[in-house]
């Protein structure tokens, strides 16, 4: 019976202690305000200019148990631009890492590849001054995709946001740059009211990802764009401060875009036309690919046009292996695009600025004719004859 005593007299002590340091470890540390609402931290409406307003802030969520809010804000009546805020809170900082993924969220890979143009890739623009003092890493990016815009996203700890934000630019409404650098203060100002996170020394914004370079450099994509010679006297370079020199990524080749523009080409008031020129680069076959891809949306009608090969456009490239050139119109005008392809090569020239009379005085568009759409277009066959005859010659 002793013995049993000075067992339990020696182990039990032990056992006790290793309970607690059990106990201990496999407590996690409480996070910043896990159980405040994620909703205190949208950006207050003071950060905006004048007129904007929350859209259905009778919807804003006060549930301390969900980890992802969105919020838009309106802007001023007759301007359709909304402010879109994301913010997620993730139960440890890695995670919250894993979503800011080094600036994925402020440059989308495939910026410039949908059907809207004027079209460019993103970048930090150099008229912004504004330096985050409280996120632990954020990014900017801004460009074009049918119109002016800017992506923001910052990581406060195991906080991730996003803003979307339209800018005024070509006389198109949103905010000004000045206006975006009070918007993004502000975003920082919540974290450091309900947060009590503290303002240290200025953080560099996260750099656009390094793209790989094109496994085939020469000729590059670059060389295969056509310049404002090639178009009438009216037409000039759009926005050259934002066709950034450096490629972007597509699947496993390279993109490039370049924007034209003519100013008054709208009756109605509304200022620019454009017409936006595409080329990429594929690997293998998947140049073909994505011609066969294109070329069903060219040729059958949608809900909102009626594609057509029009007659007065007869050119044929006699050096593209796949070539189609159609147009289409609605009532509100006419567009036109050509997509070619040139081996590994896709070229695509979109014209939304067509000549264009409509039933009313008021309804009238004075950009390109058919013939010279179809000067473009020769344009273009120009320029690759000339940079890729070695290549094709030799049958790379």
């Amino acid at each position: 019976m002793n013995a049993w005593w000075w067992l339990l007299a020696v182990f039990s002590p032990v056992a006790l202690m290793t309970s607690c340091v059990v106990s201990q470890s496999s407590t996690p540390t409480p996070l910043p305000s896990w159980r405040s609402p994620v909703s205190e931290l949208f950006v207050d409406e003071v950060a905006f200019p004048e007129g904007w307003t929350v859209g259905y802030p009778e919807k804003t969520i006060m549930d301390p148990t969900v980890n992802h809010v969105v919020r838009e804000w309106w802007a001023p009546l007759w301007e359709p631009d909304v402010v879109i805020q994301d913010i997620w809170r993730a139960y440890t900082i890695a995670d919250a890492e894993k979503k800011f993924a080094k600036g994925s969220l402020c440059f989308p890979a495939n910026a410039g590849l949908s059907s809207r143009f004027p079209a460019s890739s993103y970048r930090f623009p150099k008229e912004i001054a504004y330096r985050s003092k409280v996120a632990d890493e954020w990014c900017l990016g801004c460009g074009v995709d049918g119109s002016f815009e800017c992506y923001f996203a910052a990581r406060y700890r195991n906080y991730v946001v996003r803003l979307y934000v339209p800018l005024e630019k070509d006389g198109s409404s949103g905010l000004t740059l000045s206006e975006l650098e009070n918007l993004l203060r502000g975003v920082d100002a919540q974290f450091i009211e309900h947060l009590s996170l503290p303002a240290d020394a200025p953080v560099e914004p996260v750099a656009a990802p390094e793209w790989p370079i094109c496994s085939k450099p020469q000729p590059s994509v670059e060389s295969l764009l056509i310049n404002t010679a090639s178009f009438p006297p009216e037409w000039e370079l759009a926005f050259p401060e934002w066709e950034w020199p450096d490629k972007n990524p597509f699947v496993n080749g390279c993109f490039i875009t370049r924007n034209f523009r003519r100013r008054n080409c709208y009756s109605s008031g509304f200022e620019w036309c454009y017409v936006t020129q595409l080329v990429s680069w594929y690997p293998d076959g998947d140049a073909k690919a994505e011609w066969e891809r294109v070329r069903p949306w060219l040729e059958e009608p949608s809900l909102s046009y009626r594609w057509e090969i029009p007659a007065d456009i007869t050119y044929h490239s006699p050096i593209a292996d796949d070539q189609l050139i159609a147009c289409a119109v609605s009532v509100n005008g006419e567009r036109c695009e050509a997509a070619m392809r040139y081996g590994n090569y896709l070229i695509t020239l979109r014209a939304m600025g067509m000549m264009f009379m409509g039933s009313t005085p008021e309804n009238v568009c004075y950009g390109l004719t058919h013939a010279e759409f179809r000067t473009l277009v020769e344009a273009i066959d120009a320029k690759v004859a000339s940079e890729l005859d070695g290549v094709r010659a030799s049958g790379e």
